[in-house]
């Protein structure tokens, strides 16, 4: 089996789209796990998310996407990259690429829908000053439920490209 980090590095970060890929697909015993890259802006072709931007949609998504009720698929890891072009999202269970594609879009409208950003307090982040308002991370939630619903319609998701 090929290692994640030649996977990872085989991408060509100069060619590459805003987009939803899947970087791995792994068994741990008898569940499947999902990685999901959510490429929110093309590396040095645009400007990277803030701090900011990247703190607030964490908190936003990842409680949208754990409020998501199914029998098929749950929620392991929802963050930012460290290059803060998108965010990584692990998830344990077998679906069909369209099921897991309205899965992330259903939790992008459950953040969409948010009036606050979850957590914004001192005794649950460890550094909610960073936290942006709502409406200042709503395009980026936008675009990924939008990027989630084209990949769910088409039933594949998008495809890194290689060196």
């Amino acid at each position: 089996m090929e290692s994640r980090s030649s996977i990872s590095f085989d991408v060509d970060h100069l060619r590459m789209t805003r987009g939803i890929y899947i970087p791995a697909v792994d068994r741990i015993e008898s569940v499947v796990v999902t990685t999901f890259d959510i490429r929110v802006r093309r590396p040095y072709a645009e400007p990277v998310m803030t701090e900011g931007e990247a703190h607030t949609v964490e908190h936003m998504l990842a409680t949208g996407l754990r409020s998501q009720k199914s029998d098929r698929l749950i929620v392991l890891y929802f963050g930012p990259m460290g290059c803060m072009t998108g965010f990584y999202l692990l998830l344990a269970g077998e679906a069909s690429n369209s099921e897991k594609a309205d899965f992330i879009a259903a939790g992008a409208e459950a953040a969409l829908a948010m009036e606050e950003v979850p957590a914004r307090n001192a005794r649950q982040c460890g550094n909610y000053g960073s936290l942006l308002d709502v409406q200042a991370v709503r395009p980026i939630l936008e675009e990924i439920r939008d990027m989630a619903r084209s990949i769910s319609g088409r039933g594949a998701f998008d495809a890194y490209p290689s060196k």
